[in-house]
């Protein structure tokens, strides 16, 4: 079974404001990941867990979490891999907009 060619357009952003939550996230059956950034361990998300720990409008965007493994102290990024698209994706923070400061 192919994906659809029109997610193929689409970009981080589209794809945080698809599923903000976990709750959303489970509901489209988005397989999600943490690895940390030092050592490269990588676990599997349970969202099921996640959602009746944190609760159903958790977020994951723009998060991390510190490594699960004995004396790292690294911190672990999360991606998800949206059931429709063709790859993964880091779950960063949205992009803020630049406020120039005031000059004045």
């Amino acid at each position: 079974m192919g994906h659809n060619p029109k997610y193929r357009q689409w970009t981080v952003e589209s794809w945080r404001g698809f599923a903000p939550t976990v709750s959303d996230m489970h509901r489209y059956q988005w397989a999600t990941y943490a690895m940390c950034q030092r050592c490269a361990l990588e676990i599997d998300v349970n969202l099921p867990l996640l959602i009746r720990t944190k609760g159903r409008d958790y977020s994951l965007w723009g998060r991390t979490t510190s490594c699960r493994r004995r004396f790292c102290g690294g911190r672990m990024w999360f991606f998800t891999h949206p059931h429709r698209a063709e790859g993964w994706f880091m779950m960063e923070a949205a992009k803020r907009p630049v406020t120039p400061p005031d000059t004045a």
